[in-house]
């Protein structure tokens, strides 16, 4: 009976797993939408031990997937990229010379770029969005 249950519940996270959206890594012009955040993180990595940093997060209104691509010139260049399941917010990285989002803190906004695994210790999620365009989503 144990076994059955077991499986029951392996099924079900599968199925839950499943139903969210795929996204892939690489991929220009990728768009995904949520509330755009500041985390306060205290004694980063690198940083001196009293240093305190802000980075920008989007948390997403739906948690998503985000999987190696089928386009195989993508795919050579993020091959080392694991899939991540369930991916409920993003840091963002962006060119700051050319966009300054602070006044669309705790507003819902929709993000373009694209998407690349965590490769530094300065990242705080396992997902980093490199954006090119923020803008607010009317509501």
């Amino acid at each position: 009976m144990k076994k059955i249950i077991l499986c029951l519940l392996v099924l079900l996270s599968v199925i839950a797993v499943s139903d969210r959206a795929v996204y892939y890594y690489g991929i220009k012009d990728t768009v995904i939408q949520g509330k755009l955040i500041r985390k306060k993180i205290k004694n980063p990595a690198g940083y001196n031990k009293n240093a305190v940093i802000y980075p920008y997060f989007i948390v997403l209104d739906n948690p998503i997937n985000i999987i190696k691509s089928t386009d195989t010139e993508v795919r050579n260049r993020y091959e080392i990229f694991d899939p991540v399941y369930d991916v409920p917010q993003i840091q963002l990285s962006f060119d700051s010379a050319k966009m300054e989002p602070d006044h669309l803190i705790g507003k819902n906004v929709r993000i373009s770029g694209f998407l690349l695994h965590s490769n530094s210790r300065y990242h705080y999620t396992d997902i980093i969005i490199d954006a090119d365009k923020i803008e607010i989503v009317e509501e």
